[in-house]
């Protein structure tokens, strides 16, 4: 699983993980348009939610072509608004199973 910060959306960059069998996950910066799964586009800074609000986005395109889901959110500890695109279905698990996943 690839995580990276904000400036690594580029397309050839993304469309090259799979053929590498990466996973990605991948801060997505503020301008960058988004295809909703209902086909209107709109810019990720138009998709924040208020303070201590999260949203998620199922099945949307970027970069003309890429499939994947959109997670936003907006907590205080973060201290500013993140949205992370990610070719990973998202799901929901217990906080308890995420941690036990990634401590082994």
């Amino acid at each position: 699983m690839l995580l990276a910060d904000r400036g690594f959306e580029h397309g050839a960059f993304i469309r090259w993980l799979p053929d590498r069998r990466w996973s990605w996950a991948i801060r997505a910066k503020s301008d960058l348009n988004i295809t909703l799964s209902k086909g209107q586009t709109q810019a990720v800074a138009d998709l924040l939610p208020p303070k201590e609000e999260a949203y998620l986005f199922r099945d949307v395109t970027v970069l003309q072509d890429i499939k994947c889901h959109l997670a936003t959110a907006h907590l205080a500890m973060a201290g500013e608004a993140w949205a992370v695109l990610t070719d990973v279905p998202p799901r929901c698990r217990p906080l308890r199973s995420m941690v036990s996943d990634l401590v082994g």
